[in-house]
């Protein structure tokens, strides 16, 4: 080969490099300075944006399960040679930063999840200028309320909230959102009545609104959501006023229905039981009367058509059908009692994964103590990841005691002493006065005793003995030990704490105090 040939050959060659390094598929500068912004905001880590040309390819990153960095480019602009983000993924990633406004900064971007993190701060008003279809914040910690700008998203079919701390009413722009096919907003702190316009929505698929703190009744404009497939409402606060069942005879495509503590009346429509897709039917927790429909029965089967079917405090009567009772995923009912409202078991016992111990009275009829735990809604059951979670009873401890008032066997009374060298006299004269004086009964010789005599609860003491720990035992009488204790205010007790098989009443238990 001459060398004219072979300077012709390299120049070709050096053209052709030069030609396809220029024409390599980059993001844009405004771009990437944009993810520069928003990764830092974040307090993301795993994204690597250096100062050179940036292409789409050094995003994605295998993290683990469940846990997604995954950046999205559509790169058909400008023949090829240009590529804007169209969906950022990140998911489970811990990311504990504030959520930026940037985001409204990329035009091109249609999908952005970025669930199961620790972000905070509220939902920027820039979103608006997003053509999204998708939005995801659910699991964080976004504050304040939905801005009127999330409705200039005329593109938006899902909007995933749940689990949050957002406030605040629905706001009246949202019923603009006709393309919606997904909506959660379960978990979070919203007010104000379930409005009217949600029947506007009529494409909607999934419609969850569990514990949100909002008002009933449910609107009659649900029937128009004939598309759903799951409807979940849960626990409406509020005065409480009544409300018919809805009216949900034409939702043919409904799998899940929960309409749970939402003051229903009336009775259980026989048309729900016509509904050939449903799998789970909860209506517990309201106000229905009458008898179960035998529509929920399958035909020519002793059994139901449902998978689980919960209907929990109401005031149904007449018997449970027969098909319900031969069925291995039968009904849960029973009756109840709420001791504890709003409780929050990881905030009471001060984390997660500790143990925490209640006391409660409860008057049992028979042998069977029934304890349920009911979840309200709030807070969230897929996170770290989607399953069954909640709080989890090991031990039991029933102390029996009679109801009848006075010091009774097993029982305890405290008493306060307010000074020890008074009560020693008051309690020698006491002492005389009781064996003088042998008639009258229980209470009435405790109410004439001249000595500051107060009944105080289990927990009390409990609390004041540090549960009756052995390091606070001052003696032992015939009858049992007895306990130094600290009340609250400070105020020092001494407890006698009865044996179980003592058989020992007021007179002897003062005459015990009259001799020490």
């Amino acid at each position: 080969m001459g060398s004219s040939s072979l300077l012709l050959f390299l120049f070709l060659c050096f053209f052709c490099l030069s030609h396809f390094t220029s024409h390599a598929q980059q993001i844009p500068d405004d771009e990437v300075k944009t993810l520069r912004i928003i990764s830092s905001k974040l307090n993301n880590t795993y994204w690597k944006l250096g100062q050179s040309p940036t292409s789409c390819t050094g995003f994605n990153k295998t993290i683990g399960e469940n846990k997604y960095n995954n950046v999205t480019c559509n790169c058909t602009f400008n023949a090829s040679t240009v590529c804007h983000v169209v969906s950022i993924e990140l998911k489970g990633l811990d990311l504990n930063g504030t959520l930026p406004k940037e985001f409204g900064d990329l035009p091109y971007l249609r999908v952005l999840d970025l669930s199961r993190n620790y972000i905070n701060g509220s939902i920027p008003t820039s979103f608006g200028h997003l053509r999204l279809t998708n939005l995801s914040l659910f699991g964080n910690r976004i504050s304040g309320s939905i801005p009127d700008e999330i409705s200039d998203i005329s593109t938006l079919e899902e909007l995933v909230l749940e689990s949050n701390q957002l406030g605040g009413d629905l706001p009246s722009s949202l019923e603009k959102l006709t393309n919606l096919r997904r909506l959660t907003i379960d978990g979070n702190d919203l007010s104000g009545k379930i409005p009217d316009w949600i029947g506007n929505w009529t494409q909607l698929e999934l419609l969850y609104l569990q514990g949100t703190s909002m008002e009933g009744p449910i609107p009659f404009t649900i029937s128009q959501l004939k598309n759903l497939s799951e409807l979940l409402i849960s626990d409406l606060s509020g005065p409480a006023p009544t409300t018919q069942f809805p009216n949900l005879e034409d939702m043919k495509m409904l799998t899940i229905l929960v309409v749970r503590n939402c003051s229903i009346t009336g009775r259980i429509p026989g048309n729900i039981g016509n509904i050939e897709n449903l799998e789970l039917l909860d209506l517990s927790f309201n106000r229905l009367t009458g008898k179960i429909p035998v529509t929920f029965k399958k035909e020519g089967k002793e059994e139901t058509k449902l998978d689980k079917m919960f209907l929990t405090n109401n005031s149904l009567t007449g018997e449970v059908p027969s098909w319900i009772i031969s069925d291995k995923d039968n009904n849960i009912l029973f009756p109840g009692t709420v001791v504890r409202k709003d409780f929050n078991i990881m905030e009471e016992a001060g984390g997660a994964s500790k143990g925490i111990y209640e006391d409660f009275d409860a008057t049992v009829d028979g042998s069977t103590l029934e304890i349920h735990l009911y979840w309200s809604g709030k807070g969230t059951n897929s996170v770290p990841n989607k399953g069954l979670y909640g709080p989890l009873i090991s031990a039991i401890v029933l102390v029996e005691f009679d109801p009848n008032p006075g010091l009774f066997v097993g029982g305890i009374i405290g008493i306060v002493i307010t000074s020890c060298v008074v009560l020693a006299l008051i309690w020698g004269l006491l002492g005389m006065k009781v064996y003088l004086d042998g008639k009258g009964i229980e209470d009435k010789e405790l109410r004439e005793l001249r000595v500051h005599t107060s009944y105080f609860s289990f927990r009390q003491i409990k609390d004041a003995t540090n549960n009756f720990d052995p390091a606070n035992k001052i003696g032992e009488g015939g009858f049992g030990p007895v306990y130094k204790g600290v009340l609250s205010d400070g105020s020092v007790i001494a407890v006698k704490q009865l044996s179980s098989k003592s058989k020992q009443g007021n007179r002897e238990f003062i005459n015990e105090i009259g001799m020490n």
